[in-house]
């Protein structure tokens, strides 16, 4: 639980730094997106759901634009189908994904842009790798409102098959600061 907190108020603390210490040096957003599960073990339980994402964009003057993320989604719905592994145990359903993810942003014009972000995905109380490119753009020069379409793959899903969990995800941006 300490873990986790750390994670959660690490990554805050390090945005209120860079918020304080200039000016529009920091851009951040709050996401709302729905996803759709494309591969897993147990996609009949997962077969989809919603989620909250916060990112702040740090500036440097270019068109690339380091990038950090904490996305959480619950899926919903459920087939109610027990499923087993090659071992002839259980297999956990994708109930909730939290991830921490960190990379860069690319604006190809004020109004497109192109990201890659990985880092730590969290789920059943374990860590594992995922990554997510996305392609976005924004409704207005003022960039107050955007949209993305995000793929996400977590690597080594379930232990027994190593096999991954992957979903696309579109989402409704909004500037906090």
């Amino acid at each position: 639980m300490m873990f986790k907190s750390t994670i959660i108020i690490v990554p805050c603390l390090i945005l209120v730094a860079f918020h304080c210490q200039a000016q529009h040096r920091v851009s951040s957003y709050l996401w709302f997106h729905a996803n759709k599960t494309l591969y897993d073990r147990t996609i009949g339980n997962n077969p989809g759901g919603a989620g909250l994402a916060a990112e702040a964009l740090l500036h440097t003057g270019t068109k690339f634009k380091p990038s950090l993320e904490l996305t959480g989604d619950v899926n919903i719905g459920d087939d109610k189908v027990l499923r087993y592994g090659p071992d002839g145990k259980p297999l956990e359903t994708v109930n909730s994904l939290s991830m921490l993810m960190a990379g860069s942003a690319f604006y190809l014009t004020n109004h497109i842009f192109l990201s890659f972000l990985l880092g730590p995905a969290f789920l059943h109380q374990r860590v594992l790798f995922g990554l997510s490119p996305s392609a976005g753009f924004f409704f207005s020069k003022t960039q107050r409102l955007a949209c993305k379409l995000s793929y996400v793959h977590i690597f080594h899903r379930e232990l027994t098959s190593l096999d991954d969990f992957g979903m696309f995800s579109l989402g409704i941006g909004i500037k906090l600061f």
